[in-house]
């Protein structure tokens, strides 16, 4: 079982583009914060999670919606669970891409259960 410590919610919504071709979410950075914990919990609740601890992440989404980066800011200890909770966090992606004036940083605390 794998928990996320945060509200979370499916919202769909239409993009719109900016004059440089990319991507722009019309949801609010709340909205879409959430949005993205949603994708990733649904990505880690698909498979069983090796392990039990807390893990917290850091994600960084690009313009248009793809993860440009993940990493773990605190350490459930035990290697296989964070490798679990990252590796979720990149078969969720691509999301929708962030709002305007958002810097695309996500922190998500997950719990995993056995």
């Amino acid at each position: 079982i794998v928990v996320i410590k945060s509200l979370a919610c499916d919202e769909r919504t239409a993009a719109s583009r900016t004059s440089e071709g990319r991507s722009v979410s019309s949801l609010s950075p709340t909205t879409w914060r959430r949005s993205v914990h949603a994708e990733v919990a649904r990505a880690a609740t698909s498979r069983r999670c090796p392990g039990h601890g807390n893990v917290s992440l850091s994600l960084r989404i690009d313009g248009s919606g793809g993860l440009a980066s993940v990493s773990v800011t605190r350490s459930s200890g035990d290697s296989q669970v964070d490798d679990y909770v990252a590796s979720a966090a990149r078969r969720a992606s691509p999301f929708k891409a962030p709002p305007a004036g958002n810097n695309g940083v996500v922190p998500l605390s997950f719990l995993c259960k056995t």
